[in-house]
């Protein structure tokens, strides 16, 4: 009986957990690189990620032209260096909401300013989350059900 009962919880746990997981590997992310963490660089990353914002509002990620944005950026933003590429970025596991965005490497459009040492912004290019920002340090953080329901 025993058994049984463990089993059925794990079982509800299991699908707990795949309801509340977002798998959404084939969407487009945006992550956005600091020249350095300088409250300066900081800063500009964010009027970078502004201006994006408004970009991304007025032109289709459908027809997005990779070369005319990285021009557009480095002409609006001289004399920076910025550098802009589509390619596979390895993310962290991040919670928002009760919902679970899972690690792994996404297909994003990767802009670099200058440097990039920095720390970095980034977010998915969405509807559901096209308005959350994650920077580096919203790290998850791991709770365990069963130890909450014994020891609270």
């Amino acid at each position: 009986m025993k058994k049984r009962i463990i089993s059925l919880g794990l079982i509800a746990l299991y699908l707990v957990l795949l309801v509340n997981c977002t798998s959404q590997k084939q969407e487009l992310r945006l992550r956005i690189v600091a020249s350095s963490n300088s409250q300066a660089d900081q800063n500009f990353k964010l009027e970078v990620k502004d201006y994006l914002k408004n970009y991304f509002l007025i032109n289709s990620l459908e027809k997005l032209d990779l070369n005319l944005l990285e021009k557009t950026l480095n002409e609006q933003f001289m004399p920076h260096t910025i550098s802009v590429k589509r390619c596979k970025v390895n993310y962290e596991a991040k919670a928002y909401q009760g919902k679970m965005i899972q690690a792994g490497y996404y297909d994003t459009i990767l802009i670099t300013l200058d440097d990039g040492k920095g720390k970095n912004f980034w977010t998915l290019l969405y509807p559901e989350f096209f308005n959350i920002s994650f920077e580096d340090d919203h790290e998850i953080k791991y709770r365990s059900y069963f130890y909450d329901l014994f020891h609270n």
